[in-house]
């Protein structure tokens, strides 16, 4: 009896403590989430993709397949160089244990890169849902999703809901 009152104790004590350890990793990966939209994406700063991301990380963006860090800084900047007023406005972000999601409100370049469209007539924003793992505390894969209907609604090209 002493012996099971004794393992019930020992092991709610472990789990309380793990608590705050699991919020903490939790808003840290929340974090990456969000620089990776503001600081990779909106301002096009590579230089902290060596801090958010893992060394093979794999990306899935919109049919492209990008492999590891250098990789990544190429295609970021590629985007970049054709479309510099590229925006990502993060609208939420949700993290359990090793993985992540994210909603982000993309305008000018991005919508123009997504749609084929030339840049300077785009005036549209476009939700895009990004799922993430993590691995080693950073971003070890990505899969990126557009909603491409609303530019569509605005086009005339599909009705709306």
């Amino acid at each position: 009896m002493l012996y099971r009152a004794l393992s019930a104790f020992l092991a709610f004590w472990l789990l309380s403590a793990c608590g705050p350890v699991l919020v903490a990793d939790d808003a840290r990966k929340r974090e990456l989430i969000m620089r990776q939209h503001t600081e990779v994406w909106s301002r096009g700063n590579l230089d902290v993709i060596r801090e958010l991301y893992t060394e093979d990380f794999v990306g899935y963006f919109h049919g492209t397949v990008v492999e590891g860090r250098r990789s990544l800084q190429a295609y970021v900047e590629s985007q970049r160089d054709r479309h510099p007023d590229w925006r990502e406005t993060v609208q939420w972000v949700i993290v359990e244990g090793s993985r992540g999601a994210s909603q982000a409100m993309l305008q000018g370049g991005a919508v123009a890169a997504l749609l084929d469209l030339d840049d300077a007539g785009v005036r549209f924003a476009l939700e895009q849902a990004s799922l993430f793992e993590f691995e080693r505390g950073r971003i070890a894969r990505q899969w990126v999703y557009p909603d491409p209907t609303r530019p569509q609604q605005a086009l005339g090209l599909q009705p709306g809901h």
